[in-house]
């Protein structure tokens, strides 16, 4: 016991004062492809086999680890194609202790390899995520960030964008072309948009990001005409609340949109019920329709609601998703009963006749 506490504190200690160093280093950091490069930790921290520690390598700096080696194995070799590579190296040692660094002796920390004809690649830089209202907003797509490492190599007519339907409808146009062209999409969805960027020497890249268009959400376009609470009284343990809305659509457009539910009080306080809401309704432009939701006589027993009072139960419209703006609400008021039931005795009706004839014969002797 008193060498396990012993070994405790001289690793507590060892700890404390040792820092884990790590340098990686690479040679060439820069040539034409197939080009192969020597990465290594220059540190002397676990250069040696007693040091054991794990080295692993991302040779692409993409968050992958493509090859683990162990102490005294500080250094490897990759063969890089054509691009651009952040490499990093993450070392963990006996005690647990991780460091992670990218590449200290390249430029930017980047490795630069260039096709084998000496044409460097160009980079495309999509930007995005893309959002907008469909029809009514213009949706400008930026390929700011894009480049080459000779400057103006890309041609502004070299730029050419896809735009691909990824679920609903966004109806959005498939292609354009230019630096940062203006598009318009019409529908409801999402979409891949694929950046593809052409250097002089006919060398590309593509990169991706994605767009994603809404319906326009008002408060004027979404009407709560009417509630009804039927039964408008209903016996507790014994009746389910049905809640009827009657919602206008007065817009030029389909409508889609949450409905939700509250039960309060007559004086605002919240019952604290969980009504599960009304996801995903779409209602036709200039349309009405009715939306029925159906509390269960269980799940107002478990609510713990008060017998003998009025309680209101309030019904919002709202925007689905993101926005989750609030596009209309109403109220009506229910009665909760407690109905006991009387107990009657059972009644022996053989018995009170033969009592009674009983008694007529006995009057009879008489």
């Amino acid at each position: 016991m008193k060498k396990a506490l012993v070994l405790f504190l001289l690793l507590s200690l060892f700890s404390a004062v040792y820092s884990l160093n790590v340098d990686l280093k690479a040679a060439p950091q820069n040539g034409t492809e197939p080009l192969t490069v020597n990465l290594w930790d220059s540190s002397t921290d676990c250069d040696d086999v007693s040091d054991k520690c794990l080295f692993e390598w991302d040779f692409e700096g993409d968050g992958i680890i493509d090859q683990p080696t162990n102490s005294p194995d500080y250094s490897v070799n990759h063969i890089y194609s054509a691009g651009y590579y952040y490499p990093k190296l993450r070392v963990t040692n006996l005690l647990n202790e991780t460091v992670e660094v990218g590449c200290s002796n390249c430029a930017g920390g980047k490795i630069e390899v260039a096709l084998s004809s000496g044409n460097w690649l160009p980079w495309a830089n999509p930007n995005g995520p893309y959002k907008a209202v469909a029809g009514t907003n213009n949706i400008e797509l930026d390929s700011t960030g894009s480049g080459d490492k000779s400057p103006g190599n890309i041609p502004a007519g070299n730029y050419n964008w896809k735009i691909t339907t990824n679920s609903g409808n966004p109806n959005c146009p498939t292609t354009a072309s230019g630096q940062n062209p203006v598009i318009t999409c019409d529908g409801i969805g999402t979409a891949t948009v694929e950046l593809t960027v052409t250097d002089n020497g006919g060398a590309t890249d593509t990169n991706s990001t994605t767009l994603k268009t809404v319906q326009e959400q008002t408060t004027d376009y979404i009407n709560i005409v009417k509630i009804q609470a039927e039964p408008e009284t209903l016996n507790k343990d014994q009746e389910d609340l049905t809640i009827i809305v009657t919602i206008r659509n007065v817009s030029s457009q389909n409508q889609t949109f949450d409905i939700d539910f509250q039960v309060k009080n007559m004086d605002g306080i919240d019952s604290g019920m969980i009504i599960t809401p009304i996801l995903g309704q779409t209602i036709n432009a200039f349309d009405q329709k009715d939306f029925v939701k159906t509390i269960t006589s269980a799940e107002l027993t478990g609510a713990g609601l008060k017998t003998l009072e009025n309680y209101w139960v309030y019904v919002t419209a709202k925007a689905p998703g993101e926005t989750n703006i609030t596009l209309n609400s109403r109220r009506a008021v229910f009665s909760y009963n407690e109905i006991r039931t009387v107990q009657i005795p059972e009644t022996n009706f053989i018995g009170i006749i033969m009592a009674l004839l009983s008694t007529m014969l006995i009057l009879k002797k008489r």
